[in-house]
């Protein structure tokens, strides 16, 4: 939640050469992170990026879900159309996978998504389903990850809330099991 700080979240481009790193405003009812300044910047389609602390070996939340709540203001005229973007894109290990929200998200109004990571709800750029070994290497040293901050071709406003991101560990913490994560044991003088 966001109250007075980015936290390290940054927006980028689609092809990640912009970041943008300062601007933001904060809705302290909301907790949001928001972005007015689309206008100073090259039209194209926008991703919050999120900082290092999601990032890394995160191999555990494989099961488990990304859920996240957007909000997006397009300027005022209605000559604008969706983009087909990605809604969230993960990387790592050399192997970039996409999630695809099934559902259109309305603007002005705060929806809450939740990603499964779960290979069946991913695809690789070329279309293709991902399958298990993709998503568990991605995510065995994720480098990236993205959350769509425009949904239309023009956007005055992006708002980004309630990012949470599950993750197993290996003691009893009294929240739910996560059954779909393996704890694998190698013999003597292997590993992996």
């Amino acid at each position: 939640m966001f109250v007075n700080d980015a936290q390290d979240f940054a927006l980028t481009d689609e092809t990640q050469r912009n970041v943008v790193r300062e601007g933001f405003i904060f809705d302290r009812n909301d907790r949001e992170l928001g972005f007015k300044d689309f206008s100073r910047y090259v039209p194209d389609i926008y991703y919050w990026q999120l900082p290092y602390n999601y990032l890394g070996d995160k191999i555990t939340s494989y099961g488990g879900y990304l859920n996240y709540t957007v909000r997006y203001v397009p300027p005022p005229g209605g000559q604008n159309s969706p983009n087909s973007a990605a809604d969230v894109e993960i990387s790592g290990n050399d192997i970039r996978l996409l999630y695809f929200h099934k559902s259109p998200i309305p603007s002005g109004q705060q929806t809450t998504i939740s990603v499964p990571f779960l290979e069946q709800h991913w695809q690789r750029q070329d279309g293709q389903t991902a399958n298990r070994e993709h998503l568990l290497m991605a995510l065995a040293n994720l480098d990236n990850l993205l959350i769509k901050a425009t949904y239309t071709t023009s956007t005055r406003e992006a708002y980004l809330s309630n990012v949470i991101m599950d993750f197993a560990t290996s003691r009893n913490t009294g929240q739910e099991r996560a059954f779909a994560v393996e704890q694998c044991s190698c013999p003597v003088g292997y590993q992996g």
